[in-house]
């Protein structure tokens, strides 16, 4: 709204003192000479400095007694609270004074900013993962990031920028398309299912199949396939062991190739259906079969032994 608010900024280099490694007396020591400095530097000026205690490190008791002590006792210098170094710094050369206009609208706290813009940069990187490397598609994707590093972009710029590289990134997963959920029969303990991705892109992409079932179905070369899809329609043999007869449910999941697997580009369900014996049941049913093979030889032979009744 246009008031003015008077500030005073903290030296950084005289608060690393205070935690000085070799202990109080160094820190007393090198504190007290930066002091003088900046005092001696130039005696007709009046000087001032704001000393603060380093949020994230501690001060123990013994150093800040010694160094409070140094300083009150020291002949150039006069410690004074922030309330009265406030009215000592307007009064004495007021029209030194620094004056910064301030943004208005509220200000995006600069671990949001990193955090938003990582998950973007994540993004990227998947993206150009899918295109096999290096593309002038992904580069152009690059390019709007580093702009959103400047510190002068308020919060609706940056995030105006990020929805683009957004919304590029999912164009192009929306290229990618799959056969609605189907049934696939198996005659075997072991098969390959077909399973089709169809690549709207101009160029290869590369992607994994991410395979869960719901524990009938074993993955004898992983759970994890790796393909390149070409432009067009791709059929994928998927290779699956029955643990049991029956209905087994098989998930797909196309994912990028990167380590995380970060973007899903298309999700299936698939219903398998196993009609094969197993191996107990195969060696029951060749037994059925030889009892009966055996009961009829006999019977037949006892049939061709006995004498034709007369009529």
């Amino acid at each position: 709204d246009g008031t003015a608010y008077p500030a005073l900024v903290a030296d950084p280099d005289l608060a690393r003192h205070l935690t000085d490694p070799q202990g109080a007396v160094s820190a007393a020591q090198y504190l007290l000479a930066d002091m003088a400095l900046l005092a001696w530097s130039d005696p007709t000026v009046t000087r001032m400095a704001v000393l603060t205690a380093p949020d994230d490190l501690p001060i123990d008791a013994l150093t800040l007694d010694l160094v409070l002590g140094v300083l009150e006792k020291a002949p150039f210098l006069k410690v004074r609270p922030l309330p009265d170094l406030f009215d000592a710094a307007l009064a004495a050369d007021a029209a030194a004074a620094v004056t910064y206009d301030l943004w208005p609208d509220a200000i995006t706290s600069m671990s949001r900013r990193a955090t938003d813009r990582s998950l973007a940069e994540q993004t990227v990187a998947a993206y150009t993962a899918i295109l096999g490397g290096p593309h002038p598609n992904a580069a152009a994707l690059n390019d709007l990031l580093e702009v959103t590093a400047a510190a002068e972009l308020d919060t609706d710029t940056m995030n105006a920028y990020l929805t683009a590289v957004y919304a590029s990134v999912s164009e192009v997963l929306d290229a990618f398309t799959t056969p609605p959920d189907q049934s696939v029969r198996l005659t075997g303990r072991s098969a390959d299912i077909p399973f089709s991705v169809h690549n709207g892109l101009s160029t290869d992409a590369r992607v994994v199949l991410v395979l869960q079932s719901d524990g009938r179905l074993e993955f004898p070369e992983g759970a994890v396939l790796a393909v390149v899809l070409v432009p067009g329609n791709n059929r994928i043999a998927i290779p699956v062991r029955a643990r049991t007869s029956g209905n087994a449910r098989l998930q797909v999941t196309v994912r990028s190739p990167d380590d995380a697997q970060l973007l899903q580009l298309r999700s299936a369900h698939l219903m398998v259906r196993t009609t094969s014996l197993s191996g107990v049941g195969v060696l029951l049913f060749v037994g059925a079969i030889a009892v009966l093979a055996i009961w009829w030889v006999r019977a037949a032979r006892v049939r061709s032994g006995r004498p034709e009744e007369s009529t």
